[in-house]
């Protein structure tokens, strides 16, 4: 299966969830699938078609992966700050004769559950990755042409049910501004005859 077949497949397998997005920041990285439950608790999935990328995805994402095996601890330094040191122009004498420059640094303290899902998923072709090869902090779904099926449940990082309207606001007003412009390119660069350069015309006054 391809990277958009597995993606349809997900979307179908939650489709009683509202608010799905794909490829979307909502936490501080690229989230494959994001949507939140009737119940209120939001869901991420990290969808993969092929070994490689599960692995490389342990290697390339070591903030991300810090978080989530955290989820229990009631805080963590967060691993997307970045620490700041600030230098004084003084020196110190020690007795050993060398020079000390002090340096103070600043960190940022997180919790956990307020930077994660409440649960998280990885989605792949059926067979790909074998339950026991995915961490404890998520669940394994395996997609077909013929449907989805949970192999392994993802267990609640937390239950709180954070309110994400600001953040969703934001990116449907970004990708409708950005569809607008793309149906305005479109009919400016294309031959479109009066009906369709109409169709088209109502079509983006309606995403005023």
């Amino acid at each position: 299966m391809t990277t958009r077949e597995v993606h349809e497949a997900v979307r179908s397998f939650f489709g009683n969830y509202e608010y799905p997005l794909f490829n979307t920041f909502i936490f501080d990285w690229e989230s494959d699938f994001f949507a939140i439950s009737k119940s209120g608790y939001s869901v991420e999935v990290e969808v993969k078609v092929s070994r490689q990328d599960f692995k490389k995805d342990f290697t390339h994402k070591t903030g991300k992966h810090f978080i989530f095996g955290s989820h229990k601890k009631s805080s963590i330094i967060d691993p997307g700050y970045r620490w700041q040191e600030k230098h004084w122009d003084e020196q110190i004498d020690l007795p050993d004769g060398t020079r000390h420059l002090p340096v103070s640094t600043i960190i940022k303290w997180a919790k956990p559950c307020e930077k994660l899902p409440n649960k998280f998923f990885y989605a792949c072709p059926e067979g790909l990755i074998s339950p026991g090869e995915v961490p404890a902090y998520a669940g394994l779904i395996y997609t077909t042409q013929f449907g989805s099926q949970i192999v392994k449940p993802a267990p609640f990082l937390h239950k709180e049910k954070k309110c994400f309207d600001k953040i969703l606001l934001g990116k449907y007003y970004h990708r409708n501004t950005e569809i607008k412009h793309l149906l305005y390119m479109y009919g400016r660069y294309n031959k479109l005859n009066d009906e369709q350069k109409i169709n088209l015309n109502k079509l983006i006054d309606r995403m005023h």
